[in-house]
């Protein structure tokens, strides 16, 4: 009979606890370690959104425009003008050449002579390259420049000279490329556009390939990099929802414990979302995200208490009797055992019995 191989682990995993005992342990072990991945994946998306944030504001700021005002597609050279940098196109044989990549693009950075710290330089444009090509290169070097002088996450560095290689992997060129789409594909302005597009009725069905050509056409961006910004927006939505259920407005404290109680008892992700889904006027467009984070803040052992404004424990206010009634029969009709059910709710047996029978009158 032939064995199963090994699955492979990352030497970067070597100190997680739960890799080192799933090796021959039961699947339940591998469960906590897929966990751990998702999590550090929901911390990838925040940098995503962190990084397009922080692109936003300093297209605001720098431009001195309100929101209304931003349109597609961005004047990237009058951007690079505002924060003193000039761009040329030319020859780059200069450069250092790899057998792979030539260079496209270089940010020369110097601080100004008045001796205020404040910095200019030059953006150099490889000559052979489109105008959508120049217009992310321009971009993407701008994301060097802010992202060393004004960092949001930390990499607060400073180089005179920086060859702008794409598409490499180095962390600061792939924050570099985040934060150009960022400048050229804003999120408040891309949802504005998406709204648009989707009230032609003559794109109805839409196609992916029309949807990217008409982002295309309006950023003026390459093709290439048109998907991957639009990647990103969907990874910044996602890192959005995330927040909102972090959020003790939209996420209540009762909410977290009835969530934290039925990981609890086992079930499924999924089985947990759609028992939290009812016409009840709650969090309904973020119920995923919101058995993930109190997965997160369980896994990573977060209290859930919150506190008042005199350091006492603020009064939880109760779980709403019409959505815990919805998610009780939800529950039920899943197959969930009802002594499960109970322990779980905290509800008295007597009203779980009424809010099940309902459902078997409804059903028969």
């Amino acid at each position: 009979m032939q064995t199963m191989p090994k699955p492979y682990v990352p030497k970067e995993w070597e100190n997680i606890e739960a890799v080192r005992s799933s090796q021959g342990q039961p699947a339940e072990d591998w469960v906590l370690t897929n966990k751990r991945v998702a999590g550090w994946y929901r911390d990838s998306l925040r940098i995503v959104k962190i990084i397009y944030d922080h692109a936003y504001h300093f297209l605001l700021g720098t431009l001195n425009e309100k929101e209304e005002d931003i349109c597609l597609p961005i004047d990237i050279r009058k951007l690079a003008e505002k924060c003193d940098f000039t761009t040329s196109s030319e020859d780059l044989f200069d450069l250092e050449k790899s057998d792979r990549f030539s260079p496209v693009a270089q940010l020369q950075m110097r601080k100004k002579l008045s001796g205020n710290g404040e910095i200019t330089g030059t953006i150099r444009v490889a000559d052979y390259l489109s105008e959508t090509s120049a217009r992310f290169s321009i971009a993407h070097e701008l994301g060097h420049y802010v992202l060393r002088e004004h960092s949001p996450i930390g990499l607060n560095y400073m180089l005179e000279a920086c060859p702008g290689l794409y598409p490499l992997a180095d962390t600061d060129e792939l924050l570099a490329d985040l934060f150009a789409y960022g400048l050229l594909l804003p999120y408040p302005v891309f949802l504005k556009l998406k709204e648009q597009y989707e009230q032609d009725d003559s794109r109805w069905p839409i196609d992916f390939s029309d949807w990217i050509s008409f982002l295309q056409e309006q950023t003026q961006m390459p093709e290439y990099h048109v998907v991957l910004a639009y990647q990103g927006i969907k990874q910044y939505s996602l890192a959005e929802k995330l927040e909102r259920a972090r959020d003790n407005k939209v996420t209540p404290l009762y909410l977290k414990k009835l969530v934290k109680k039925l990981l609890g008892k086992n079930l499924a992700k999924d089985q947990i979302v759609e028992a939290l889904k009812s016409n009840y006027q709650g969090p309904q467009d973020c119920v995923q995200e919101i058995v993930e984070a109190v997965q997160d803040m369980v896994s990573n052992e977060e209290p859930f208490e919150e506190a008042g404004s005199n350091g006492e424990t603020a009064v939880e206010p109760a779980f709403p009797a019409e959505w815990m009634k919805a998610i009780i029969q939800n529950l039920y009709q899943q197959g969930i055992p009802i002594d499960l059910i109970v322990s779980a709710t905290d509800q008295e047996q007597d009203v779980i019995d009424r809010y099940i029978e309902e459902i078997d009158n409804r059903n028969n």
